[in-house]
């Protein structure tokens, strides 16, 4: 027994002396308080100054420049790898986006200069003054930063050609509608051909063209092929092959071939709508479910009228539907502007009365309108004579859609008579019949 407790003990001297302990230290202290990195954390107060400053590039496109002066030791910046740049964009005081932004440059040094390119296509956002800030999240900061407000400006570079006057006598002016870029409303252009007596076929023929590339539309015919034309008590019978193809496959084909159908042969003094024939047959449905066993006419509620970019820079005036519950004068003068909302509209599809232009009051007498505006009326767009008839344009169509009304006059208080060539004052105005001109 003895032997083994000695063997024990032996083996327990030998594992102190490997162990480099004094065999003859009487007591031995162990310190646990071991050091390890920690992460670096800092503060706002390690970021000095944020500069911004916005260099126009054009008058649709900004550069904005972030400068920010930060403490070296938190030099070069760690932007965040998921978030590093969040865009906030305010309209009239109300935040109406907040993108994350990803195609940017960031050079690194003292300062560190941040760039990005803001187009308004980008942004989809349409004409007008904005605010926007910036946030930025850098690694190991306590929060992100964000700057203060940077005003500014949009203005796309796109052309409004006012509605013709007239035409002469050895001219005809057809009314065709055609899809806009987003296929989502159909735009009346004014086509001014020879003088034709048979404005049915000639409108059906230039349908199927399409419109000319120059204005920047979808090009190609928005209808099937019409295989012939009748007219009979005002109503228009178009007859059509029973297979029309990808106009009853697609739901946004046969909506259009529709409406481009009846709204331009509606749009002929003598016709109220239209019948459909498939192979001298009327069917009871055809464009993809649409019921077509009676005549088709024409909406006849109301619409906005508003800018509608195309791809080549042209304004085009296009209806939109209004809203039943937005039947006022004052609402449907407000639905013509941004901050209303009542239309969604984008870089593409633009509001035509600036915001501080101001209906005051109005009048109906009989079928005339009277719309007594503020002093902004007179200046808006100053610098710029084709959309000022842009505005006055939609405001026109605008208004003589709702049933009862035919004439607009515009009043000024202060202002015996206007611009004549631009905003025309104390007058009753009517629209012209020949909108959107194509060349």
């Amino acid at each position: 027994m003895s032997r083994s407790i000695r063997a024990i003990l032996l083996l327990i001297m030998i594992f102190v002396a490997a162990s480099g302990m004094p065999l003859y230290a009487d007591s031995m202290n162990f310190d646990f308080n071991f050091e390890f990195a920690t992460p670096f954390n800092s503060s706002k107060e390690d970021i000095v100054a944020i500069d911004t400053s916005i260099t126009m590039l054009s008058p649709s496109h900004p550069r904005l420049e972030i400068s920010i002066t930060a403490n070296e030791k938190i030099l070069p910046l760690q932007f965040s790898q998921t978030n590093p740049i969040e865009l906030s964009i305010y309209f009239e005081d109300s935040l109406i986006n907040t993108l994350e932004m990803k195609d940017i440059t960031i050079i690194h040094g003292e300062p560190t200069i941040i760039q990005m390119d803001l187009p308004q296509n980008l942004l989809d956002i349409p004409d007008g003054n904005y605010e926007i800030d910036i946030k930025l999240t850098v690694e190991n900061l306590e929060a992100p930063i964000v700057s203060s407000k940077i005003p500014v400006t949009y203005h796309t570079d796109a052309t409004y050609v006012e509605a013709l006057k007239s035409v002469t006598r050895n001219e005809t002016a057809l009314t065709l509608y055609f899809p806009d870029n987003d296929i989502n409303h159909l735009v009346p252009i004014t086509r001014v051909i020879p003088y034709t007596r048979t404005p049915l076929r000639s409108t059906i023929d230039h349908l199927t063209q399409g419109p000319k590339e120059a204005l920047g539309l979808p090009v190609g015919s928005p209808i099937p092929t019409v295989q012939g034309l009748s007219l009979n008590r005002g109503i228009a019978n178009v007859y059509l092959p029973r297979d029309i193809g990808t106009y009853d496959q697609h739901a946004t084909s046969a909506r259009i071939a529709v409406e481009s159908t009846v709204n331009s042969l509606s749009a002929i003094n003598e016709v109220q709508g239209v019948q459909f024939y498939f192979d001298n047959q009327i069917l009871n449905f055809s464009f993809h479910e649409t019921i077509v066993d009676k005549p088709i006419y024409p909406s006849k509620n109301p619409e906005f009228y508003v800018g509608n970019i195309t791809n080549t820079n042209r304004i085009l005036l296009t209806p939109v539907p209004m809203s039943i519950e937005s039947l006022t004068i004052d609402s449907i003068f407000n639905g013509l502007k941004y901050s209303n909302q009542q239309i969604l509209f984008n870089y593409n599809l633009q509001p035509t009365v600036p915001e501080e232009v101001v209906l005051l009051d109005y009048t109906i007498e009989g079928a005339a309108l009277e719309l007594k505006l503020n002093e902004a009326f007179m200046n808006a767009y100053i610098d710029y004579p084709d959309r000022r008839k842009m505005m006055v344009d939609s405001i026109l169509y605008t208004f003589t859609s709702l049933e009862n009304i035919e004439s607009i006059e515009f009043q000024v208080e202060g202002f015996a008579s206007g611009l004549p060539d631009e905003i025309p004052l104390n007058q009753p105005l009517i629209p012209s019949p020949y909108i959107n001109p194509e060349s």
